[in-house]
């Protein structure tokens, strides 16, 4: 395992940067964290994508 897909991995799985001065794996962290956050915001409910200020909570009160 080289050190970018090590460091991919722990990104991926939301670890810490365990080898900061490692630009290879330090690059493969940033890699895989940034797929993580992707993920995590894909899977997030569809009315957490309102926009800031956005308040819904009218409608709670009557449809809920």
């Amino acid at each position: 395992m080289t050190d970018y897909t090590l460091g991919a991995q722990h990104g991926r799985l939301g670890g810490t940067c365990k080898y900061p001065n490692n630009a290879n794996y330090t690059c493969g962290f940033r890699a895989g964290t940034a797929w993580l956050l992707r993920q995590v915001a894909l899977d997030q409910p569809f009315e957490d994508n309102m926009p800031d200020g956005a308040n819904d909570a009218h409608a709670d009160c009557y449809y809920a």
